[in-house]
Parts: C-alpha cells; structure tokens; sequence
C-alpha cells in the first residue's frame, strides 16, 4: 500500500480542520460584536459608565468609541492591563473588559463579559478599538 496518498490526504484534513476553527472563530468575534452594538444602541444617554466600579468624567465619548469596534488584522501584540467598564443608562446595563494593546498604544481590545465571569477570563473578544482620545477619556483609573 502507498503511503503518499494517505499522506497528502491527512494532510489536507488537517488543513480544513485549521481553516474551520479560524473561520469559527471570526463568526463568534461578528456575533459577539453585533450582540455589543445592538446592546449598545438600547442604552439611551444620559450614560454612566464605571471603570473598576468609578465613574468616568467622559461617558458619551467612551460610549462612541466603543461604538466604532471593529475588526483588526492580526499582529504581533496581545491584551495588557485589562479593566472592567460597566456602562448603564438607568434602566439597562452593559458590561465590556477593555484591555491596551501591548504595543499599540492607541488601541485596545474589547471583550463581551459576561455576568458572574471569572476575574481570569477576558470574555468574548469583540474587537479592537483605535482611537487616540480613549486613553484620555479613560484617565484616571
């Protein structure tokens, strides 16, 4: 029995089976990113929004910022220094994990957190966030 057949066939198994998980895991970054936006557009100003349980002196800014979430090719950083943003209008509330870029110092990664999360896990990456005032609106924390 030829073995380069069985090969080249493995091979290309293991190729679809790495595409699909990319793919499926785009899908679940869109999914959770519509989710954020259309939870986003409930909320009705005027917003609060509390970093690590403060409220920020910004909330309409960060707000839009938050808003404007999208998706960033791949590169060679990661999420540093993640904090908790929890934004409410009176009647509903959104919570999102915001954590800086470790080499960009103007974007940030944003993740859906789920209630009663762990404070280890970051959530549901969402996307990423490039936007030089954030770090300005955030200030103070």
């Amino acid at each position: 029995m030829n073995s380069k057949p069985l090969a080249v066939i493995l091979a290309v198994l293991v190729l679809i089976a790495i595409v699909l998980v990319f793919a499926g895991q785009d899908a679940a970054q869109l999914r959770a990113r519509e989710t954020l936006l259309r939870d986003l557009n409930v909320l009705k100003p005027p917003y609060r929004v509390q970093l690590n349980g403060r409220d920020t002196t910004e909330p309409a800014a960060i707000v839009a910022a938050l808003r404007a979430v999208t998706t960033v090719p791949a590169h060679h950083s990661g999420p540093d220094r993640p904090f908790l943003l929890d934004i409410s209008d009176g009647q509903y509330n959104v919570l999102v994990t915001l954590a800086e870029d470790s080499q960009r110092p103007d974007e940030f990664w944003v993740f859906r957190t789920p209630p009663k999360s762990s404070p280890a896990s970051l959530g549901q990456e969402v996307g990423r966030i490039t936007d030089p005032n954030l770090r300005r609106y955030l200030a103070g924390r």
